[in-house]
């Protein structure tokens, strides 16, 4: 039998409560999954899912490209102030 050693992750305490109370919802717990995944990364030889940036992530980065090269001339009431000034500056928001 396999000895067994203790893995301690530091995360976001509202995080783990929620992702805690998904996987309880399917009959699991964090230890399962977090054993689940090392397993997976064993016998893949890498992690089984993908880290790139979502389409809304990598548009978040460009915008916040964008506004750090910008001097701030323009003051956005709301989300709609901001959209106009982008489409006139840059296309379609």
């Amino acid at each position: 039998m396999a000895t067994k050693d203790r893995l301690q992750v530091s995360m976001d305490k509202e995080l783990k409560e929620r992702v805690s109370r998904k996987l309880a919802m399917m009959g699991l717990n964090t230890s399962t999954v977090v054993q689940a995944l090392f397993i997976q990364i064993d016998a893949q030889d890498k992690v089984p899912f993908d880290f790139s940036l979502s389409e809304k992530q990598k548009e978040m980065e460009t915008l916040r490209e964008i506004v750090s090269e910008q001097a701030i001339t323009h003051k956005f009431e709301n989300e709609t102030d901001f959209a106009e000034w982008y489409d006139e500056e840059y296309g379609e928001y």
